[in-house]
């Protein structure tokens, strides 16, 4: 009775009861093979499964950006009033600062307000303007927030009859940081 067999790979002359052939290390015996890509193929398939789950979970919470001009009359400046303060470093002028409150009557956080005051005379003849972006400032859905723009007065205060108070633009809240 022989004792030797040829390799199925390499066609090399192997002891009829050897697994792996000792010259190509092929498995001889297809059970034998399967075994040994068993712990690869499972944990390619956990792997693989997770990574799907992770992407749906995530997909599923993502939200399109909103556009602010769609929503733009749904944040509302409630209050605002004008006051002067000294200027801190000057002798003769004035700082026009402007306080108030907006509320967000969306169902969207916004942060970063760029805020606009116009600021007229008795005749409502529009005297001055002050921009200010609002870094940090946020306001959650359905709630409010206070703002504050300050700038140094370009006339004498008494020519400020009134101000009107707009928001130019600002960002959704992301719920990525």
């Amino acid at each position: 009775m022989t004792t030797e067999v040829t390799c199925k790979n390499c066609c090399s002359a192997i002891h009829k009861e050897a697994k792996i052939c000792p010259f190509c290390l092929t498995p001889q015996n297809t059970n034998a093979a399967l075994r040994r890509y068993i712990p690869a193929l499972i944990i390619f398939v956990v792997i693989f499964a997770a990574f799907r789950i992770s992407s749906s979970i995530n997909t599923n919470r993502y939200e399109q950006p909103v556009s602010f001009a769609a929503l733009k009359d749904n944040l509302v400046v409630e209050s605002s009033e004008l006051s002067f303060s000294k200027c801190g470093d000057c002798r003769s002028t004035f700082n026009a600062v402007t306080i108030g409150m907006i509320k967000n009557n969306t169902q969207h956080g916004w942060e970063n307000f760029q805020i606009e005051v116009r600021f007229y005379n008795k005749d409502g003849k529009l005297i001055d303007s002050v921009s200010d972006t609002a870094y940090g400032l946020a306001v959650q859905p359905h709630s409010e927030v206070s703002f504050r723009v300050m700038e140094r007065a370009a006339k004498a205060t008494e020519e400020y009859a009134s101000h009107k108070v707009i928001i130019n633009d600002a960002d959704q809240i992301s719920d990525y940081y």
